[in-house]
């Protein structure tokens, strides 16, 4: 299984005879396991769920969703997510399968779960100095929805606290992980990739609520699955909207400079990253740029933080498409 998936990463599409044969052979654990106790181990339920996020990192829908199946319904023999509890990391890596799935289907996800560490990270937080960003804000922009105004406020509290501590979540492995499941079933519930409303604002609307939506989805594919030396994962139906949501805003009276450029940037870091797309991305980027007098990374960087974005994760990203942009 291992094997899969570092030739996925690296972009090596075939599996050798040896990843072959113990693929085969996980199959025959997890039915035999299934046949002889009836209600499935922790193990098999880790194999089960190792096979579908194979699948999804190597292109296969398809058979990414037999096991998602296999896996949910495991989970409920079990008594759900919750009954999960004392095996943490097991729990955790479910609801990743299940997100990564959702991402790249367009699908609603089949589970929930809403851990997010705010009194720990509030706690964190208190004794700093740091702008309060509310509500209000949200409300300015025409972005209405709860679900969006929440997960806001949630991203700019983890971006303050890794800026401030970016060895925090080393500390608090878990905490770390529950910031991304929560955070991306709440988007994914609220509206899943696939629904045709997605993209579509009515008359006198600005399109400010997809293009949080949406950039705050692109902005979690960033942290998901980190691999510097390995390709970086595609997330095509995101990028098509992304893509479609930006052509449809260039038409509207954006009033908001700094929220275009960060939610432009983003997409830049995370689906735009072949040379076509980038292409694409460019000619937005610069009338943004000159738009706001932007000519330099430092202005540039000014204004995108101050929206959520993770110094560690994302400055040498973003310089980097800032670099690829300014060299054209």
């Amino acid at each position: 299984m291992s094997e899969a998936t570092i030739n996925s990463l690296q972009g090596r599409e075939k599996l050798s005879p040896r990843a072959l044969h113990h693929l085969s052979k996980t199959y025959q654990c997890v039915s035999q396991n299934l046949q002889q106790r009836g209600i499935p181990s922790d193990a098999t339920i880790a194999a089960v769920m190792s096979m579908a996020i194979h699948e999804d990192l190597t292109g296969q829908p398809q058979k990414g969703k037999v096991h998602l199946d296999a896996l949910e319904r495991m989970v409920e023999i079990r008594g759900g997510i919750a009954q999960f509890e004392a095996t943490r990391i097991l729990l955790q890596k479910i609801c990743r399968a299940d997100i990564e799935y959702a991402l790249q289907n367009g699908s609603r996800p089949r589970l929930n779960r809403d851990e997010f560490p705010r009194d720990l990270i509030q706690f964190i937080l208190a004794p700093m100095a740091h702008p309060q960003h509310t509500y209000p804000f949200m409300w300015q922009l025409q972005v209405y929805e709860i679900t969006l105004q929440q997960v806001f406020v949630d991203l700019m509290s983890v971006s303050r606290l890794l800026n401030y501590n970016p060895a925090f979540f080393r500390f608090e492995p878990f905490a770390y992980q529950e910031v991304l499941i929560s955070v991306c079933y709440r988007l994914l519930h609220h509206q899943p990739l696939a629904d045709n409303q997605l993209g579509n604002w009515g008359e006198g609307e600005t399109p400010y609520q997809q293009l949080f939506y949406l950039g705050f989805l692109a902005l979690m594919t960033t942290l998901l699955f980190r691999y510097k030396a390995f390709k970086r994962l595609s997330y095509p139906l995101l990028a098509e909207r992304l893509r479609s949501t930006v052509e449809k805003a260039s038409s509207n009276r954006l009033t908001n400079g700094p929220m275009l450029l960060w939610f432009l940037f983003v997409g830049g870091i995370s689906v735009f990253i072949d040379a076509d797309t980038r292409k694409w991305l460019s000619p937005h980027i610069k009338k943004c740029l000159s738009g706001l007098g932007i000519d330099g990374w430092p202005a540039a960087r000014k204004q995108i933080r101050k929206f959520p974005w993770i110094d560690i994760v994302h400055d040498d990203l973003g310089h980097e498409l800032w670099q690829a942009i300014i060299s054209e």
